[in-house]
């Protein structure tokens, strides 16, 4: 026959009901970067109000971000927030989501002009991406009225490698791909402005079109390799 449940019988069944742990995640919030922990608890990683765009390794160690550059204005091919002449989104940093260690600057970009080069505008930085193994930081700058483009960054040697011209660009966390990139590339040998959807390897090398390089074929692509 059952009785009511003791205190302590109670506490002990409770104590053994799994609780589901939500993901590590990171967010901007009012211009800083916030870590947040697997209980929930949410850390403040920047305090000048000036970032945004976060983005944490697999490892949940460090987040890369984007942060604006009030006293560095850059002239892009885009106009600049507010229909402005210029980018103010011109740096990139690195995050210890531990804050043991101060925030570290990767990047800073610098006027230029619009042929591809060592002489190229590097400006209007968005959506940096950590490499899956944490080497390589990929992001995307505003340059040319059209297009933008493409790079990545060794965080050991601090090269700078121009990938390739596109809008847009996602690394490859899962699946058969695991980390390869697709871009939306720019196909300059067609009469008209054209973007295609491509696969490259981890070095940024392009190894080929995604089917016919259209919004379908890459749908098609992402399900049947398991890419989210």
């Amino acid at each position: 026959m059952f009785g009511i449940a003791s205190p302590l019988i109670l506490l002990l069944f409770i104590s053994m009901v799994p609780v589901e742990a939500v993901a590590q995640a990171v967010e901007a919030r009012d211009g800083n970067i916030f870590f947040i922990s697997r209980d929930g608890s949410r850390k403040q990683l920047t305090m000048l109000g000036l970032d945004s765009q976060p983005n944490l390794w697999s490892d949940g160690n460090r987040v890369v971000f984007v942060r604006r550059t009030p006293d560095l204005k850059i002239e892009t091919g885009v106009p600049g927030p507010r229909g402005e002449c210029c980018q103010i989104d011109n740096e990139l940093w690195i995050a210890d989501v531990t804050g043991a260690k101060q925030p570290k600057r990767i990047l800073r970009g610098h006027a230029g002009i619009y042929k591809i080069g060592p002489d190229l505008v590097l400006g209007g930085f968005q959506s940096p991406q950590f490499s899956v193994e944490g080497r390589i930081v990929f992001f995307e700058a505003n340059t040319w009225a059209t297009d933008g483009a493409i790079y990545s960054l060794d965080l050991t040697s601090g090269f700078l490698r121009l990938i390739c011209v596109g809008i847009g660009f996602q690394v490859i966390t899962e699946g058969k791909y695991k980390g390869y990139l697709i871009a939306n590339k720019n196909m300059p040998n067609y009469p008209t402005h054209v973007h295609s959807y491509w696969l490259l390897d981890p070095v940024g090398k392009l190894l080929r079109q995604i089917g016919d390089g259209g919004q379908y074929a890459l749908s098609r692509f992402k399900d049947q390799n398991g890419v989210r």
